[in-house]
């Protein structure tokens, strides 16, 4: 599994739309050659970060997929401008250990036309600041596309597949566990 791809939720809902949007993604990987997984926060339950949960049972396990895989997908939905705080506790778990030098792809779903970016913008600062390498691209939903559950819309699903052969090409030349 040292090649492998994480794909990280940021929601507690199930089926949320970003949890839809990262399957697609997830697939998308998959159908180029790749190989990988699907972590729902929900389901993990990591506790509240600090130094001492990081020791945790759970918490360990978290950051060693994080440290194992090629590279990582981070999906969030919008709120207030940031992401999910679910998605932020789960970052600070990790840490330049786990992320530096890898590649990783940004989405988020936003609640209206003109949302996700601050969300991007979160995700893009706390990865590099843990030296990862944050993909230029990235996808931003509308939480308005069909209904929970449903096929993304073709103008999404484009993007998607694009950013999904955008991560292969850069975790296959520049990933930190490239030869």
């Amino acid at each position: 599994m040292d090649d492998y791809i994480l794909g990280i939720g940021g929601s507690l809902e199930p089926d949320s739309r970003s949890e839809v949007l990262l399957k697609h993604m997830l697939a998308a990987l998959e159908k180029q050659g790749g190989c990988t997984e699907m972590l729902s926060l929900r389901e993990v339950g990591l506790p509240l970060y600090s130094e001492k949960s990081k020791q945790q049972a759970l918490a360990q396990s978290f950051i060693d997929k994080a440290a194992r895989a090629k590279a990582i997908v981070l999906c969030s939905p919008e709120y207030h401008s940031a992401i999910s705080g679910v998605l932020k506790n789960a970052l600070d778990f990790l840490s330049k250990d786990e992320l530096s030098h890898k590649p990783v792809a940004l989405m988020a779903v936003c609640g209206g036309a003109i949302g996700g970016t601050s969300a991007i913008n979160n995700m893009a600062t706390i990865v590099a600041s843990l030296h990862g390498l944050v993909l230029p691209q990235h996808v931003i939903v509308e939480q308005s596309y069909r209904n929970v559950g449903e096929v993304l819309e073709s103008k999404y699903l484009h993007r998607v597949e694009a950013l999904a052969g955008r991560l292969i090409t850069f975790s296959s030349q520049y990933g930190n566990n490239a030869a």
